[in-house]
C-alpha cells in the first residue's frame, strides 16, 4: 500500500454536523484488529499532507504491522472540507470529532482508539471523556495544554481575532469553547493514555501538561523525545513517535 494509493482510492465525503467533512479510510475492512481516528492541528489538512505526511505515514504502519484501519479527516474550515477557517471553534470540533466516532461505532464493533496532534490532541481529550464508553485509549502528540487566553502557551493562536483575514481564528473561536479546562478533563479520564512531546516544542506546553499528566489516572504514559519540534520534523525523532505510538497500540491490542 502506497500515499497514492490511499488518496485515489479511499477518498470520499461524509455529512457532519456543520458540513461534508472530507475523509480517507485506510486498510478498513470487518476484520481490522481495531480502528485509528486522527485529528489534525489548528490549521493543518490530513487528507492532503499533514505536516509532510505525519499522519500518513502513521496510517501506513498502523495498517501494514497491526491491521488497524486508519481515519484521516479535514476539520469542516480545513482542506477539502465544508466551511471556512475563520469560522472554526474548539467546541465545533469536539462536536465533529464525536460525530466520527459515532459514524465508526455504529458499524464497527472491535476497539476504536482516538490520536490527536497539538490542537486536535485538545480536542481529542475533550472528546474522549465524551465518548469513553466507544473509546479503547487516547493518544496526544504535541498536545495543546489549554484553550484559556489568559495564560502563557496561548500563543499557539492570534491574541484577537481577524475576521478579514482568511488565515485567522473569528470571534466565536474565542467563546465557543468548553467550560472544563483540558488539564481537569485529561486527569479524570480512565482511558489508557499515551502523550508524546518534543523537548523543543512550543514554550510552555511541556511545563504546564506535566503537572496534569503526572495527576492523570493510570494506565498512562508519557515519552519526551529529546530534540523533538512541535511536529516532529527530525527525521530521528519521527521515526521514534511513529515506533513509539505503534509499539503501544500493539501493547494496548495484546
Amino acid at each position: 500500500m502506497s500515499a497514492s494509493t490511499i488518496f485515489s482510492e479511499d477518498f470520499s465525503f461524509l455529512n457532519g454536523p456543520h458540513g461534508k467533512i472530507a475523509t480517507v479510510a485506510v486498510n478498513f475492512h470487518p476484520g481490522n484488529k481495531a480502528r485509528l481516528i486522527l485529528a489534525h492541528g489548528f490549521s493543518a489538512s490530513a487528507s492532503m499532507v499533514e505536516h509532510a505526511k505525519l499522519f500518513t505515514e502513521l496510517a501506513l504502519k498502523a495498517a501494514s504491522e497491526l491491521d488497524i484501519g486508519v481515519l484521516m479527516f479535514d476539520f469542516t474550515g480545513n482542506g477539502l472540507s465544508d466551511g471556512y477557517f475563520n469560522e472554526m471553534t474548539p467546541n465545533g470540533r469536539i462536536h465533529e470529532a464525536s460525530f466520527l466516532i459515532d459514524h465508526l461505532a455504529s458499524a464497527y464493533d472491535g476497539p476504536i482508539f482516538l490520536l490527536g496532534l497539538s490542537m486536535g490532541g485538545a480536542v481529542s481529550v475533550h472528546t474522549a471523556s465524551r465518548r469513553a464508553e466507544r473509546l479503547s485509549g487516547l493518544i496526544t502528540w504535541s498536545c495543546v495544554p489549554s484553550f484559556d487566553p489568559s495564560v502563557p502557551s496561548a500563543h499557539w493562536y492570534p491574541a484577537v481575532a481577524n475576521p478579514a483575514h482568511c488565515e485567522s481564528p473569528g470571534p466565536a473561536f474565542y467563546t465557543d469553547r468548553p467550560e472544563r479546562s483540558i488539564a481537569d478533563v485529561y486527569t479524570s479520564l480512565s482511558l489508557p493514555k499515551l502523550q508524546i512531546q518534543g523537548d523543543e516544542d512550543f514554550v510552555f506546553f511541556a511545563e504546564e501538561f506535566k503537572p496534569f499528566f503526572e495527576q492523570a489516572q493510570e494506565p498512562k504514559k508519557l515519552i519526551l523525545l529529546k530534540g523533538g519540534d512541535h511536529v516532529f520534523t527530525s527525521r530521528e525523532v519521527r521515526t521514534r513517535v511513529l515506533t513509539e505510538t505503534i509499539a503501544w497500540l500493539k501493547e494496548r491490542l495484546a
